[in-house]
């Protein structure tokens, strides 16, 4: 038991957690994966109420929650240039260059967020958002998105069609410092009207 001084702790208050929707984000840290050949993004809410609680929660306990992984092999290529797509819409004058990762950082976009059930170490079952889909931040504005029921658990598959396998998933761990192999900066761009093409 801690025998510090209980009076000098500030109690801890009801948490908002995001729901499944759409939400305009930031990239706050991109990592290539070449073997297994996918991006892992480090991204983070740009409006309130949820603005920067990624970062929050990373600075709080030390993982990233919610990463959004990206996969380039062959067979996957189609949903790639989707992600680049919603990009690339929602920056203007911006352009993907495989050969400057660190280039994604700061940029916008629109993520659907859903749920999906995985398995506790307890045996129990939990639920954990997942990036689900990525739109142009203009299309979460217009509503021009729609967030999937939630994925539950069958039959002892333990496998995500959101996020890789959930019997390897491991939030945020990659890289034991924010910096590590993601690069780029881990805060949030200020947006304002003048930012926005639309």
């Amino acid at each position: 038991m801690w025998h510090g001084d209980w009076k000098s702790v500030q109690p801890s208050g009801d948490y908002a957690r995001p729901e499944p929707d759409g939400y305009v984000a930031v990239i706050c840290g991109v990592q290539d994966v070449e073997k297994k050949e996918y991006l892992e993004i480090r991204w983070d809410f740009t409006e309130e109420p949820f603005r920067g609680a990624n970062r929050s929660t990373f600075d709080r306990f030390g993982w990233w929650p919610t990463l959004m992984r990206r996969s380039y092999k062959e067979s996957a290529r189609g949903m790639f240039r989707a992600f680049l797509t919603a990009v690339e819409g929602s920056n203007p004058g911006y352009e993907f260059d495989s050969h400057n990762l660190q280039a994604l950082n700061g940029k916008r976009l629109g993520v659907v967020l859903g749920e999906e059930e995985y398995p506790k170490k307890d045996g129990s079952i939990g639920k954990r958002l997942v990036v689900s889909a990525v739109k142009t931040v203009q299309q979460i504005y217009d509503g021009d998105f729609k967030v999937p029921a939630l994925k539950k658990l069958s039959g002892g598959s333990y496998g995500s069609t959101y996020g890789g396998s959930s019997a390897s998933y491991n939030p945020g761990s990659a890289s034991g410092s924010y910096a590590g192999s993601y690069g780029g900066n881990p805060e949030i761009p200020d947006f304002n009207s003048e930012d926005v093409p639309f």
